[in-house]
């Protein structure tokens, strides 16, 4: 998996339940598991698949109780004989250490994410129950089939955190006539706007033209009618900008995430230059993230800072910039 994808987008339509779990699991407390590889053994150079199985097995072992102990080693030792032979000793011998302990929620995660609370880093390593908005409205459900409720143009598969961050904005903005959604795909925001103001004229943008053509279908389906930006068609009233960032307020849907604080740096940089433009192409910037790190929701008028709680809500971050 590379740097710029999820591990969402490796599974397809036909879903394994217990793969999901040990990849998206293994994924989650893999700084932790990591540490307890480091501390049981002198490991040396470790191919990188060998690496992964440990820290699956790990993840199996402390976290999943379908099998017996003996039998989740021995399905572990039996794959690295396939990729590694040569390293059967070493994964044999880290796996069966005795008196590991299952790590603590905080050693899941890098430093900066250590002062949260203990809650706040519990629902992070908890994988969420979908939600979804009933479109024209700010009705969520809960209980419904995935692959059934993505084909109803009724509803919209989303957290309630940007709806309810972007309704808090609207209550301190003056009703706005042409709006610009300046990072649109796949969508969601650019429906919230739509029923937010129906009678504002929208156009949408994205850096990536996949995703654009990813946006305009979603936009299709939901019979939203919207144009595509061109500097030609500013000024704008109000200009939306859901900014790239760590994604640290959504570490779990996404979290490989955690793994990725490194590029945060060039994300802020990235973010001063999204606002910066968007203030010299409309009166009123609207800043938002999926993040809950100070350093990245940069201050603003009638800020709002979401973090996620066990009913359900993401993390996220929205202010007034102009």
């Amino acid at each position: 998996m590379d740097k710029e994808s999820f591990l969402s987008d490796h599974f397809g339509d036909k879903r394994d339940p217990f793969a999901e779990e040990l990849a998206f699991g293994a994924m989650r407390w893999k700084i932790a598991l990591e540490k307890q590889i480091r501390a049981s053994a002198k490991t040396g150079k470790m191919k990188r698949v060998t690496r992964w199985i440990i820290v699956l097995g790990l993840y199996e072992r402390h976290f999943i109780n379908k099998s017996p102990e003996y039998a989740k080693v021995n399905e572990w030792v039996a794959l690295v004989k396939k990729y590694a032979p040569y390293q059967v000793g070493l994964v044999n011998a880290l796996l069966r250490t005795p008196d590991l302990k299952r790590p603590e929620h905080r050693e899941a995660y890098p430093e900066e994410l250590h002062a949260q609370s203990h809650d706040v880093l519990e629902i992070l390593n908890t994988y969420p129950s979908p939600q979804a908005r009933r479109i024209g409205s700010g009705e969520f459900i809960t209980d419904f089939d995935v692959s059934t409720l993505s084909q109803d143009p009724s509803y919209y598969i989303q957290n309630p955190t940007p709806y309810n961050l972007m309704c808090h904005l609207a209550q301190h903005t003056q009703t706005p006539k042409r709006i610009l959604d300046l990072c649109a795909a796949p969508g969601g925001k650019t429906l919230i706007l739509r029923d937010l103001y129906p009678e504002a004229h929208i156009d949408c943008f994205d850096i990536s033209p996949l995703r654009l053509k990813r946006l305009m279908k979603n936009l299709e389906k939901y019979s939203v009618e919207a144009g595509i930006y061109t500097p030609e068609c500013a000024p704008y009233d109000l200009v939306v900008v859901d900014a790239p960032c760590s994604g640290s307020g959504v570490m779990h849907k996404k979290p490989e995430a955690r793994h990725r604080f490194d590029g945060i740096p060039e994300l802020i940089k990235t973010q001063h230059e999204l606002i910066a433009q968007a203030k010299t192409l409309g009166k009123t910037v609207w800043y938002l993230t999926c993040s809950i790190l100070d350093r990245e929701n940069h201050s603003g008028a009638h800020a709002r800072l979401q973090l996620p709680t066990r009913e359900g809500l993401d993390g996220g971050y929205a202010a007034i910039m102009g």
